[in-house]
């Protein structure tokens, strides 16, 4: 890479990046992405063909976040974190919109052990705090606004993720669920509840998990919505199990239990061991 015919400029790059991460399976595919993500760590961000700019980093981080165990994607990640968080947040190239503010949010939280991603994140929080909700660049959609919340929840030590995760339940809380930016599907409905129960203190992220409950109390499990998987209907239980003698938890859980027994029921080995948040990305 560098020499024809792959001398990519910025934006080359990182759509390639992106195009080869829709097909995570393919081994093809998984090279391509090493080799670009390898290619980068010699490059200096700013500077050409790694003059990126927002929609280019969103790709890229979202891209190499695909490969978690790949060294050189995770390399790339923890470079584009630390670029980042030394640039100022509004203006190019960190102009970010909603899609790209929470695709960077959901690529740093899969490294949640790295200083850099952390700082990020973080950093991402702060500057949300400002912004108006509903209005560019916070016109999230369902599946953006699971991402944050599922992001921020990662670093509840942080004050302004933790408080994101408590502004996004206060957002939700004043929408009519099913409609946009509301129309949750079932993996953005677990990871939602399983992000506002981290914060059981908080009033807003109560009342969230609690309207949730009462959301799919009223829906048939096993059909969208609410055609959960082992691993998301763990989730959901765990976050209701964290107010016992709420009746729309104690409702929800029950009505889980009932959906275990049926015999279309998903595998629920799952629900015996470790509980992890899945991840939905475009």
């Amino acid at each position: 890479m560098g020499e024809a015919p792959c001398n990519f400029n910025a934006q080359k790059l990182a759509n390639l990046a992106n195009a080869f991460s829709k097909q995570p399976d393919d081994n093809h595919c998984k090279n391509a992405i090493g080799q670009i993500s390898q290619y980068l760590t010699g490059k200096t961000l700013g500077e050409a063909p790694c003059d990126f700019n927002a929609q280019d980093f969103a790709n890229l981080a979202n891209a190499f976040s695909k490969f978690p165990h790949d060294s050189h994607c995770k390399s790339a990640i923890e470079r584009i974190a630390r670029y980042l968080t030394g640039q100022t947040w509004g203006e190019a190239p960190c102009n970010f919109n909603a899609q790209e503010l929470a695709n960077l949010a959901n690529a740093f939280s899969k490294q949640p052990d790295d200083r850099h991603c952390k700082s990020a994140i973080e950093r991402i929080a702060r500057y949300l705090t400002g912004q108006t909700w509903g209005e560019a660049p916070c016109n999230f959609n369902a599946q953006q606004l699971a991402n944050l919340a599922n992001a921020f929840s990662k670093q509840p030590e942080a004050i302004a993720c933790k408080s994101m995760v408590e502004r996004i339940a206060q957002y939700l809380a004043g929408q009519t669920w099913g409609e946009a930016p509301c129309n949750f599907n079932a993996q953005e409905l677990a990871n939602l509840a399983n992000a506002f129960s981290k914060q059981p203190e908080a009033i807003a992220c109560k009342s969230m998990v609690e309207r949730i409950a009462r959301y799919l109390t009223g829906k048939t499990l096993g059909e969208a919505p609410c055609d959960f998987n082992a691993q998301q209907l763990a989730n959901l239980a765990n976050a209701f199990s964290r107010w016992p003698g709420e009746p729309l938890c104690d409702k929800a859980l029950e009505k889980i239990a009932l959906h275990l027994q049926s015999p279309q029921r998903p595998q629920a080995s799952n629900l015996l061991g470790p509980v992890e948040v899945s991840h939905g990305q475009s």
